[in-house]
C-alpha cells in the first residue's frame, strides 16, 4: 500500500561528491578559496543593488499555473577587467580577482554569467560573506555550448566572487556577470542555514520519504527542482527513452522553459529531501544548462497548444546524483490511482497521492481542448506553486502528464489540478520540435510505453558483497543458557563490543554495511550503536571508520542498510563490528556455527578480544553481517573494471609536483586521468584530447597516498598508488 510509512532503510550507493562547501552544490572540480573572512582584512569592492525601486514581483499566477516568480531580476554587467581588485597571492604562485556584490533586504542572490568562458588552470569560486555556502571550484569544465552558465542560488543577500589565475597567465578566458536574481528577504521565515526555500510550503504537504515503497523511493530520484533566469521555479522529472541510452532528458511545463535561453538559464537541483518523514533540511546536487529540444507551447502560427518542454542537461548525470530515469506512457489509457512527486515553493520534495481515477479536463486558456488529466482532489498531500511541470504518475509508476496548474489555495478538499496529458504531448504535432516520440523513441520502434531506467541501481547491483555467511547457513536461535541475553548483543555478561573479521585478496572500496538483527528494541528512541571498522590481524587494530546510527532505526529481524559516510580503503584484513550501552534498550546480531579454524565473529571480554562467548565459553560462528564493495572507486557513468593495462605507467613515484604518464604507444583516443584520496574523494581530474605517449599531471597536493586512475578510451584502465612527498 502507498500508505505505508518507511523506516529509515535507503538502500543507495555513496559515490563521489564533486564539489566543495555545503548546501546546493553543481559539478565542479577542486578548489578552496583563498580569501579568509576570519583574518584577511584588505577591502573587496562592492556593487550594491537596489532591487525593490522600481521592481515588483509579479505573483499573480492567473490562470493558475504552478510555477512561481521568487526573485527580481537585476540586469549587469560586471567583469574583471572593469569592476573589482586583484590581489596577487606569491606562495601560491596566483593572482585572484575579487568582487562583492551586495543586494539590500536581500534573502538570496542567483547568478547568470554571461558570457561565461574560462581556460584550463583558472578557478571561479562564489560564496557568502562567512563561507558557510561555497560553490566552485569552476573551471573550464563548465564551460557550455550556449556561453552561459547559470550559478546555484546562494542563500544569503552579499556574496563574493573569486577568480583564480596562476601568475604566469595573461588570459583566463572571459566572464561577466550579465543578470542577479535578487529574492526580497521575509523576516518571518524560518532561514535555513543551507536552503533559502527550505520548509516553506505548506503543512499539508507531505515529504516523500515518508512512504514506504521501493517504487516511490527509486520514482523519486527523477524528480529536480528547476530556477531558471535566477528568478523562477518549477519541478522536473528525469526521463528515459526508448533506447535507455542514459541521455539526460527532462520533462517539464513549457509555460515554465519554453525558449532555450530560458533552458540555458537553468539549474536543475536533484536530490533535494529530507532523509526521512520529519521535515529536515539537507543538501543537493545540481546540473546548470540545458537545451530546450521540443516543445508545445506558443507554437507559430497556430493559436492552439500543448503545455510542455523537453529538455536536454548540459552534461550528464554523475553517478553520485542517483540518476533514475522514469518511465512513460503514451496510451493515454485511464489509470486507476496516480501521485506526483514536487518540490512546492522550492521546499524538500514532496508527495501528493490521488486513490482516484482521474478524469479528462479542460485547462481552456488557449491549451488544446481536452488534453488534460483532471485531479480533484488528492487523499494524501498538495500542489502548490512551483510544483509546476512535475510529472504525474500512474499505478504502473510511469509518468502520464505534467502539472500545468489549478486551484492557488493548496489546502483545500478540491484543489481541481490540470496535467498535461503525455499522450497528446507524444505525437499530436508533426513538427519534431513539438512533439515528444521523436526525441524519447529515437528508432521509431512504436511502443508508447517506456520501462524506467535506474542507472545507478545497475552500478549497485554490480558491487561486490563481502560476508562469512552464506545463503544456505541458517542463524542460530540461542540465547544465554545461565542468564539473560545474547551472545552478539545485551546480555548478563555485559559485552560493549563486537567484531566480524574478514580476510580479503587485495584491496576494495567499502560504500555500506547490512545488518541482520536478531533482536532491536529502544526504549526512548535517543539510544545509539556506534558502527566501526577496524584495521586487522589477530585481532581489531586502529580505527579507520566510525558511524554512530540511532538504535530507533533498526527493525527487530529486518535487515538493515548501513550507508557510509564516505567510501573506506581497505586491505587484506579487518574487522567490522559495533559498540553498544547498556540501560534499557536492547540489540543483537544474528549468527551462523563455525569451527574453531574458521572463527570470525569476536568480542570484547574480560579486557581482550575473544570469540562470541556462551556462558564464558567460547563459541566459534559467523556473525550476520554483509559489507559492500567496489573494486574501485566508480566516477561519473564509469562502471567498475579492474582491466588493467601493462602498455601504461608513471614516473616518478614518490613524486612531488608533477607525475609524467607514460604510454607504450600513442593512445588511440582522448585519455582521462583522475587523482583520489585515501577515502575515494575526487582531487584533481586531467583529460587529454589529443594525448601523446608522455603526458604531465600536476600536483597541486599536500604529501601522502593518492591513486592515479588513468583511461584510455573506453577499455584502457589502470590505477596506480602514489606517494606525495
Amino acid at each position: 500500500m502507498i500508505y505505508e510509512f518507511m523506516s529509515r532503510v535507503f538502500l543507495v550507493v555513496l559515490f563521489l561528491f564533486q564539489f566543495t562547501g555545503t548546501g546546493f552544490c553543481q559539478v565542479t572540480s577542486s578548489g578552496i578559496p583563498y580569501f579568509n573572512p576570519k583574518s584577511d582584512t584588505f577591502y573587496i569592492p562592492e556593487v550594491t543593488i537596489e532591487a525593490y525601486k522600481n521592481n515588483i514581483l509579479d505573483y499573480n499566477n492567473e490562470p493558475g499555473f504552478k510555477n512561481n516568480q521568487f526573485a527580481v531580476p537585476v540586469e549587469l554587467n560586471i567583469s574583471p577587467e572593469e569592476y573589482g581588485k586583484w590581489v596577487v597571492y606569491p606562495k601560491n604562485n596566483k593572482k585572484v580577482w575579487f568582487i562583492k556584490i551586495k543586494a539590500k533586504q536581500a534573502k538570496s542572490l542567483s547568478l547568470i554569467i554571461s558570457p561565461f568562458k574560462l581556460l584550463p588552470g583558472a578557478k571561479l569560486l562564489i560564496y557568502d560573506t562567512l563561507q558557510t555556502q561555497i560553490i566552485g571550484a569552476i573551471t573550464y569544465r563548465n564551460n557550455k555550448e550556449s556561453g552561459i552558465l547559470p550559478v546555484t542560488t546562494l542563500n544569503s543577500g552579499t556574496i563574493i566572487l573569486e577568480l583564480q589565475v596562476p601568475l604566469p597567465f595573461t588570459e583566463y578566458g572571459n566572464i561577466n556577470i550579465s543578470t542577479v536574481g535578487v529574492e526580497p528577504e521575509n523576516k518571518s521565515e524560518f532561514k535555513s542555514p543551507m536552503d533559502q526555500w527550505y520548509n516553506t510550503s505548506r503543512s499539508c504537504n507531505l515529504n516523500v520519504n515518508c512512504i514506504h515503497s521501493s517504487n516511490i523511493q527509486a520514482q523519486k530520484n527523477s524528480v529536480c527542482r528547476i530556477v531558471y533566469r535566477g528568478t523562477q521555479r518549477c519541478t522536473g522529472t528525469l526521463i528515459n527513452n526508448q533506447r535507455t541510452d542514459g541521455k539526460p532528458y527532462v520533462i517539464t511545463a513549457s509555460h515554465c522553459i519554453s525558449t532555450d535561453y530560458l533552458a540555458s538559464t537553468a539549474v536543475f537541483s536533484f536530490n533535494y529531501e529530507s532523509s526521512d518523514c520529519e521535515n529536515e533540511d539537507d543538501s543537493a546536487q545540481s546540473i546548470s544548462g540545458a537545451t530546450l529540444v521540443a516543445a508545445g507551447y506558443h507554437i507559430p502560427s497556430k493559436p492552439d497548444t500543448l503545455d510542455f518542454s523537453l529538455l536536454l542537461l548540459s552534461e550528464e548525470l554523475p553517478l553520485d546524483y542517483y540518476p533514475y530515469y522514469s518511465g512513460w506512457d503514451a496510451t493515454g489509457v485511464t489509470p486507476d490511482s496516480t501521485y506526483v512527486i514536487h518540490h512546492p515553493n522550492g521546499d524538500i520534495k514532496k508527495i501528493a497521492y490521488d486513490s482516484d481515477a482521474p478524469a479528462t479536463g479542460d485547462f481552456e486558456n488557449g491549451f488544446d481542448s481536452y488534453t488534460h488529466w483532471l485531479i480533484e482532489s488528492y487523499e494524501v498531500g498538495t500542489s502548490e506553486v512551483g510544483s509546476s511541470g512535475a510529472g504525474l504518475i500512474d499505478d504502473k509508476n510511469r509518468l502520464i502528464g505534467t502539472l500545468t496548474g489549478g486551484g492557488l489555495e493548496p489546502c483545500v478538499p478540491l484543489i481541481n489540478d490540470y496535467y498535461q496529458k503525455f499522450s497528446h504531448a507524444f505525437n499530436d504535432y508533426a513538427d519534431t520540435n513539438c512533439q515528444l516520440k521523436y526525441w524519447l523513441d529515437p528508432d521509431n520502434t512504436g511502443k508508447l510505453i517506456c520501462d524506467p531506467y535506474d542507472y545507478s541501481g545497475l552500478l549497485r547491483k554490480s558491487a561486490t558483497t563481502i560476508s562469512n555467511f552464506s545463503s544456505i547457513d541458517e542463524f542460530i536461535d540461542k540465547e544465554q543458557n545461565n542468564n539473560w541475553g545474547y551472545l552478539a548483543g545485551h546480555n548478563y555478561q555485559l559485552n560493549k563490543s563486537f567484531a566480524e573479521k574478514f580476510e580479503i585478496s587485495g584491496s576494495v572500496y567499502l560504500y555500506g554495511a547490512v545488518i541482520y538483527p536478531k533482536a532491536a528494541y529502544s526504549q526512548t528512541g535517543e539510544s545509539t550503536l556506534k558502527f566501526k571498522l577496524y584495521k586487522g590481524g589477530n585481532h581489531p587494530g586502529e580505527v579507520i571508520y566510525e558511524k554512530l546510527i540511532f538504535l530507533a532505526e533498526f527493525d527487530n529481524r529486518e535487515s538493515h542498510y548501513i550507508d557510509f559516510d564516505s567510501t573506506v580503503l581497505v586491505s587484506n584484513s579487518f574487522y567490522f563490528g559495533f559498540d553498544i550501552e547498556y540501560n534499557a534498550d536492547t540489540f543483537a546480531v544474528n549468527y551462523s556455527s563455525a569451527d574453531n579454524n574458521k572463527n570470525t565473529a569476536f568480542t570484547f571480554f574480560n579486557n581482550e578480544w575473544k570469540p562470541l562467548q556462551l556462558d564464558n565459553v567460547s563459541l566459534p560462528a559467523h556473525m550476520a553481517i554483509q559489507l559492500l564493495s567496489f573494486d574501485m572507486m566508480p566516477h561519473k557513468g564509469t562502471l567498475p573494471d579492474s582491466t588493467l593495462w601493462s602498455d601504461i605507467s608513471i614516473y616518478p613515484n614518490p613524486v612531488h609536483e608533477q607525475v609524467q604518464i607514460l604510454f607504450k604507444e600513442k593512445p588511440d583516443g582522448p585519455v582521462k586521468a583522475v587523482l583520489y584520496d585515501l577515502a575515494g574523494k575526487t582531487i584533481h581530474i586531467e583529460e587529454y584530447i589529443e594525448a601523446s605517449i608522455n603526458l604531465p599531471f600536476p600536483l597541486n597536493v599536500e604529501g601522502g597516498i593518492y591513486f592515479l586512475q588513468v583511461r584510455a578510451g573506453n577499455e584502457k584502465l589502470k590505477v596506480f598508488k602514489l606517494l606525495v612527498y
